[in-house]
């Protein structure tokens, strides 16, 4: 029996896939990477374009945020 691996065990995350992982809101996300302490990727342009997170990036981001 192969057990199911979580959402956010992949290389690239949605908002709502860190907010799980982190266990912290979606606006938290929102708001930690507007303040430049998240990574984020933007696929596309404008207000249409898709916003993903590296899984590295946030964890690496993660240590940073628990140092400070």
């Amino acid at each position: 029996h192969v057990s199911e691996k979580p959402s956010w065990d992949q290389a690239y995350l949605t908002r709502e896939q860190v907010a799980e992982y982190l266990q912290i809101s979606g606006r938290k996300v929102s708001d930690v990477t507007a303040k430049g302490e998240l990574p984020a990727v933007k696929l596309g342009i404008g207000r249409n374009a898709t916003i993903r997170y590296r899984r590295s990036a946030v964890d690496e981001a993660l240590l940073k945020m628990r140092i400070n």
